[in-house]
């Protein structure tokens, strides 16, 4: 399990900077680069509201697909620490993953 630390306040499932689900998805198969990666279990906020029926959690799994990553074995994130951002995002393109970083051969 991953400790994920979320700022990305206008997602439904952000709830006081971590995630009230289970696991999230980080998108950018090609990706060199952080801001070519996306937390596609991204969801707007309907609102003001949230979307967090659990409780936040600190702690969860990462199914993640930057196949570059250093982080990333079988599509899997193994990182202690994993920060998502995107202040201000409204889909989930503009968010990204903070703590991506290539292993680019």
């Amino acid at each position: 399990m991953n400790r994920l630390n979320c700022s990305v306040t206008t997602c439904a499932h952000n709830n006081d900077n971590y995630c009230c689900l289970g696991h999230i998805d980080v998108d950018g198969k090609n990706a060199t680069e952080e801001r070519e990666t996306c937390c596609s279990t991204f969801a707007p906020q309907d609102g003001s509201m949230t979307n967090c029926s659990n409780n936040p959690n600190p702690e969860l799994h990462i199914h993640c697909k930057a196949e570059e990553c250093v982080y990333n074995h079988n599509c899997e994130c193994n990182a202690d620490h994993v920060d998502i951002g995107g202040d201000g995002a409204c889909h989930c393109e503009g968010t990204k993953c903070g703590t991506f970083q290539c292993d680019c051969k």
